[in-house]
């Protein structure tokens, strides 16, 4: 997160009203800052989506899981497909929490790391399209959480839920930065100092309903495709036949 911040925004060139090109610099102890925040809540995040009930488990305990307060009859009134719906829906807050920390530093590496330039002027952002970009990165990572730690350990042969981690987590880190680089203005005066400019940033609030209900529907299309073409290859009654062998 921290690298592809700094690589993307040192292929940033800032302009003056007379097209000269403007020196920018980085503040090293800001810049040190973010990729502590980084850091410090991605360990967070990860550690507690890794705690999922479902990670790493096998079969058996996966069936064990599911049998928690259901009755047999109950169970085996169930289609395959609703067994999995409810493997893959039951119990995620450890993959809604891993994921809000691990956004919540890929944010705060967003902000702290433009703060972390200095050049003469001043930043101000449009509150509509920073906020959709944060809502695209939070889907992003949350969703990239329960493939990798829910959906995966239930699924492990289908190599498109590991396309789909990369591909969800590539999202986040793009959306973050370049949705919001769109939401972000750079206005340059050279009476002001050239030390960090967070001091003078401001937000505007407009434009934000279209940005926030294309980003919404973009991770719904997302999921919705990754759900409607796995194969579904966990059946209840393979596990129980599993669990009897195991009994008995």
């Amino acid at each position: 997160m921290w690298s592809s911040l700094y690589i993307a925004m040192a292929s940033m060139t800032l302009r003056d009203a007379s097209g000269n090109e403007v020196d920018v610099n980085y503040n090293i102890g800001i810049s040190i800052m973010a990729l502590i925040v980084s850091f410090f809540f991605n360990i967070i995040g990860i550690s507690i989506a890794s705690k999922d009930r479902l990670y790493a488990k096998s079969k058996v305990e996966i069936l064990e899981f599911f049998v928690e307060r259901r009755s047999l009859e109950e169970i085996l009134s169930y289609s395959e497909s609703y067994v999995t719906f409810l493997l893959v829906s039951q119990e995620l807050t450890h993959s809604l929490v891993g994921g809000i920390s691990s956004s919540i530093g890929l944010t705060g590496v967003y902000f702290i790391g433009l703060s972390s330039l200095e050049f003469p002027g001043y930043i101000t952002y449009n509150g509509g399209i920073i906020f959709a970009a944060l809502f695209i990165g939070f889907s992003s990572l949350i969703s990239a959480y329960w493939l990798f730690f829910r959906l995966l350990s239930i699924l492990p042969n289908i190599e498109l839920i590991r396309i789909a981690v990369a591909v969800a987590g590539g999202i986040a880190i793009s959306a973050i930065h370049y949705i919001a680089m769109i939401g972000t203005k750079f206005h340059i005066d050279y009476s002001r100092s050239t030390e960090v400019s967070w001091k003078t940033t401001s937000m505007t609030t407009d434009d934000t309903l279209y940005p926030v209900l294309l980003g919404s529907m973009g991770m719904l299309w997302l999921i919705t495709m990754i759900i409607l073409s796995m194969p579904i290859d966990l059946t209840f009654k393979n596990y129980l036949q599993m669990k009897n062998c195991l009994t008995y």
